[in-house]
């Protein structure tokens, strides 16, 4: 890729709330002024953020607790489905969960349902990094108007409140993970 083809914000946790003025910023000058076409909310296993909001009672010092309360809220709303794991398989599954949150609100963000409405072409995809095997995993997407939302919201009920007891994630009815190798970075 050449300087400029890759537009990044990055936050701990990978959050993207719309209280959030410098990410909803970002996206809306990344939409509105560079038109991107293709917005990536990347996640990564064994996350810091998501591992400090699975502590309770809550350990994380200052700021980083305020930060991370979204994350603690998916966890809360998930915690019958995380109950039920191991807390190396609660970390990940939350992992996933927060990616799919974050989602969620960038395509429910204002502009990017603006840009959706006037036809602009815009997808939205949630993936996760594997570290242990540098494999970029496909949770949600593309996502390309706010009709898609209702599948994310199948796949994440237990995250935005709806009963998901009596669901199955659509992975454990046959639809695969769509798994992509990544090249490590050189660091020099």
């Amino acid at each position: 890729m050449s300087p400029g083809e890759v537009f990044v914000q990055r936050n701990v946790g990978n959050q993207a709330m719309h209280t959030d003025m410098n990410c909803m910023s970002c996206l809306e000058y990344s939409i509105k002024s560079l038109k991107v076409k293709t917005i990536i909310v990347c996640g990564h296993y064994n996350c810091g953020a998501v591992r400090a909001a699975l502590e309770l009672p809550s350990r994380t010092p200052g700021l980083v607790n305020c930060w991370i309360s979204d994350i603690r809220e998916a966890r809360s709303q998930a915690s019958r489905e995380l109950a039920g794991l191991s807390r190396e398989e609660a970390l990940r599954r939350l992992c996933e969960l927060n990616v799919m949150r974050q989602v969620f609100h960038v395509c429910t963000s204002p502009v990017v349902q603006e840009a959706w409405a006037v036809g602009q072409e815009v997808h939205v995809w949630g993936v996760i990094y594997d570290v242990a095997d540098g494999l970029v995993h496909r949770l949600a997407g593309p996502m390309n108007a706010s009709s898609d939302i209702d599948s994310l919201r199948y796949e994440m009920t237990a995250v935005i409140g709806d009963d998901a007891k009596s669901k199955k994630r659509p992975r454990e009815e046959g639809h695969p993970v769509q798994e992509h190798a990544v090249a490590p970075v050189d660091a020099a």
